[in-house]
Order: structure tokens, then C-alpha cells, then sequence
């Protein structure tokens, strides 16, 4: 499933999807909320995007999946939220200023290449970050999560 807007991408139905692409083209920017507990897919690609898709753009990102997922590319310059209720793992990267990792699963997110600024995560299972286009990263506070728990 494909969807790209100049505006923001909400949802009132569950998404059960194969492969989820979301892109909202926006100079000011324009979130990204499938927040649908019942939202089931195996791979996301997420981006918040300035209105000639050529730099990121402020927007949040937050996602929820009943199981876990595949991470191909998240991209904002806000914050970026993911839940789960399965491991999730990544063929892509994640630009975010923040990041907000919830859930029963355990999140692997090593390839190289994430650009986050403050991580924070409130989750069952294990957690494996690779920060690896970013100078520093900060164990924070990131939409109301705390540190990693």
C-alpha cells in the first residue's frame, strides 16, 4: 500500500498491508499517525517530507503494529514513535530528532546509519541501537517515555 499527500496521513481503520509506504511532501512539514492497535503490516517506510521530496521536513511519525515489522526507512526531523507487539528489525534507516520505542517485543535496529538525537523506550524485550550518523546520542525524554525501561 502506497500513500503520499501534501497534507497529513491519519487513519480510522486498521491497516492490513503486505508492504506500508507513507510520504507526506509538505515545506511545513505534516505527520504521520497510524496509530490503530489493530494495524498490521511486515514492512514501513515512513517520511515526513519538504513539498519537493529532497529534504526531511518536521511531521511525526508514529506508528503501532499488533506484531512486529520490518523498518525500511523512517524519515522527519520531529519525533519518530514506533509500538509493537512483536520484534522489530530494520533494512533501512531512521532520521528523527527523537525516538520512541513502546511495546511487547524486542527492537533490532543495528545497521548502520540512524541519525537520532534522544532515544527513549518503554519496552518487553531487548533493544540494539546503532547511532551511527550522529555525533551523540541522549537517553531521554522523547513524547512522555523516560529513558529505556
Amino acid at each position: 500500500m502506497t500513500l503520499n499527500t501534501g497534507g497529513t496521513i491519519g487513519q480510522t481503520q486498521a491497516i492490513q498491508a503486505g508492504s506500508l509506504t507513507a510520504k507526506t511532501l509538505n515545506d511545513a512539514g505534516a505527520s504521520i499517525v497510524l496509530n490503530n492497535g489493530s494495524n498490521n503490516t511486515s514492512n514501513i517506510d515512513l517520511r515526513s517530507r519538504n513539498a519537493a521530496d529532497t529534504a526531511n521536513a518536521a511531521g511525526a511519525v508514529v506508528y503501532v503494529d499488533t506484531n512486529g515489522f520490518n523498518v525500511a526507512k523512517i524519515s522527519t526531523t520531529s519525533n519518530a514513535t514506533l509500538q509493537a507487539g512483536g520484534n522489530v528489525s530494520e533494512t533501512g534507516t531512521i532520521e528523527a530528532a527523537g525516538l520512541q520505542l513502546l511495546g511487547n517485543a524486542t527492537y533490532a535496529l543495528t545497521a548502520p546509519g540512524h541519525s537520532v538525537t534522544t532515544l527513549a523506550a518503554k519496552i518487553s524485550g531487548g533493544l540494539g541501537f546503532n547511532n551511527s550518523l550522529y555525533t551523540g546520542l541522549t537517553m531521554g525524554r522523547v513524547n512522555g517515555t523516560s529513558g529505556i525501561t
